[in-house]
């Protein structure tokens, strides 16, 4: 009995050991289908190669057959059936449930599958999906460039309607002149003062000032001494003229620096040219204008305040020279009323009035290469005539298109304090050149000018008087006007065309019509008609620069 009981006991557990072998093979065999599963699932649901999906669920299932939900009972992969083609490739089991895969049909009894086959039934190859994947890319990326694209155009919009950059000038009248630039050279009535005493001259009379027949224009003092006393004295009295007068330059004016600046050019031109012809008299001259030039232009920049310590100075230097010399000096008088000059250039008898009727561009240009002697004659000479002439070559064509005898010009001298003079054209000369000699007669004689032999400038032949308007203000503005018959009865609209200038009124563009009278390079000259409504007026606030402007914009 104890070996029966030895031998069934051993039985018992022999069969116990069996059971938990067999069961624990079930768990391991139902874990590592689990697993594969999952692993198929995820490559599946990741994107995955299809192929090697079907290759890894293959394997399993040939390794070990694949049990259901009950126990014992084993899933026959070779008795299940493909996908329709209307099923979805994936699903997803409830929570706890296994999942279904179905193989794909196998072809021609092959175990293997092929690449290129998917799980669901449906043939694509690695290149087919890389290829749609590919053009799902782009298109997401033209979306994108289509998207910001458009916010930028958004973004610019907004700009020009709240941060557009506008600059703006305020609308003057103004006149703009059309020219003939040429050099001028200066023919007057000039008479030469001969003297014949002995000794040293000094001038009694200002140069370019105003005398009278019989009225003394230079002292001749037997010592050198006493004459370079005197010298002194009406230098020092011009002087202290000259510094009270400048009490009178502009504080601020910038065209009274910009003229005297010219000016200044002009003379620092004079006395080199003096300098390089020797002429010692005109030198002195240029010189004084010089300095009076500099001071003057001192008291307009308000670098200086005043001369006051100067000219007490200057008086107290004139009281002590006039008490050290007290000869009386001999004296030569004027010939005949007129303007003096107290130096010769040479021109005075190699151009005179009465050549100008036969003088020509090429004639006038030889007289003025010639090269003159120095002036040894210091006495002077005196203009005797008020009027005096203006000798200008000219090319034919603007002659032709410009010029005609008997009007008058204004002739604008750029260097000169006078600015402008005006002239009547009283000879049009032709000669052998491409010039033509344009003679102007002129009845204005001023002091500043009796100096002058030869200067620029400029025939204005033609002048326009309006609002100057830059070239990028003007616009061209539509608009739709009614049409009426002869009874005054609207039959129609019909779009015109006007140039037009933006204004700013409050906050608003407004459109303003012009009339184009001058078109400058950068520039045009449009007519004042004030009192024309729509049309741009006085004092208005144009828009000269600006982006996005209509009418009716509002400014912020």
């Amino acid at each position: 009995m104890a070996s029966i009981k030895n031998g069934e006991g051993k039985s018992s557990a022999n069969r116990k050991r069996k059971r938990t072998t067999s069961a624990k093979k079930k768990n391991k065999s139902k874990f590592d289908l689990q697993s594969k599963a999952a692993s198929i699932m995820s490559r599946l649901f990741a994107g995955d190669s299809q192929s090697s999906a079907k290759e890894t669920a293959k394997a399993a299932a040939d390794k070990e057959p694949v049990k259901s939900g009950r126990i014992g009972e084993t899933l026959n992969t070779s008795q299940m059936e493909p996908y329709a083609e209307d099923e979805p490739r994936r699903t997803r089991s409830s929570p706890g449930a296994a999942q279904k895969q179905r193989p794909a049909q196998r072809s021609g009894g092959n175990d293997s599958q092929s690449d290129g086959e998917s799980v669901g039934g449906e043939s694509m190859t690695l290149a087919e999906y890389l290829g749609e994947y590919t053009k799902k890319t782009w298109v997401r990326i033209m979306l994108v460039i289509v998207l910001v694209f458009f916010l930028m155009y958004i973004a610019y919009q907004i700009y020009l309607n709240f941060y557009s950059d506008i600059k703006t000038e305020i609308a003057a009248v103004s006149t703009y002149s059309e020219t003939i630039d040429t050099e001028g050279i200066a023919v007057r009535n000039e008479v030469i003062i001969e003297n014949t005493l002995s000794g040293s001259c000094v001038g009694a009379v200002k140069n370019g000032g105003k005398v009278s027949k019989g009225q003394t224009v230079i002292n001749v003092f037997k010592s050198a001494d006493t004459a370079a006393a005197y010298t002194r004295i009406a230098e020092i009295d011009s002087e202290i003229a000259e510094l009270k007068s400048m009490a009178t330059a502009s504080e601020d004016s910038a065209t009274e620096v910009t003229n005297i600046e010219k000016q200044l050019d002009v003379q620092i031109n004079k006395l080199a040219k003096s300098v390089n012809e020797g002429n010692i008299s005109e030198t002195s001259a240029i010189r004084s204008e010089i300095t009076y030039l500099m001071n003057k232009r001192l008291i307009a920049m308000r670098k200086v305040e005043d001369y006051q310590e100067r000219i007490d100075a200057l008086n107290k230097e004139k009281t002590s020279l006039e008490n050290s010399y007290n000869e009386s000096p001999s004296t030569i008088n004027a010939p005949a009323s007129g303007y003096y000059v107290n130096y010769l250039d040479g021109y005075e008898r190699l151009l005179t009035p009465s050549m100008l009727p036969n003088l020509t561009a090429d004639k006038l240009g030889s007289i003025m290469n010639q090269k003159v002697a120095a002036n040894e004659n210091p006495a002077g000479k005196l203009i005797t005539d008020f009027s005096w002439y203006l000798a200008c070559p000219v090319s034919k064509k603007a002659a032709e298109d410009y010029l005609a005898v008997d009007s008058v010009y204004t002739l604008i001298l750029p260097y000169s304090e006078t600015g402008s003079v005006k002239g009547t054209l009283v000879y049009l000369n032709e000669g052998e050149g491409d010039k033509l000699l344009a003679v102007f007669e002129c009845y204005s004689l001023l002091s500043e000018l009796c100096s002058m032999r030869s200067q620029p400038v400029k025939i204005q032949v033609k002048s326009y008087t309006g609002f100057n308007v830059k070239k990028g203000a003007l616009h061209v503005y539509h608009d739709n006007v009614e049409v009426k018959n002869e009874k005054g009865e609207v039959t129609g609209h019909k779009e015109v065309r006007y140039p037009c200038v933006y204004v700013i009124v409050g906050n608003q563009v407004v459109a303003r019509r012009v009339d184009i009278v001058y078109n400058g390079e950068d520039f045009a000259i449009c007519s004042a008609k004030s009192n024309e409504s729509g049309y741009l007026t006085l004092y208005d606030k144009i828009i000269t620069e600006g982006k996005g402007l209509y009418a009716g914009k509002i400014i912020n």
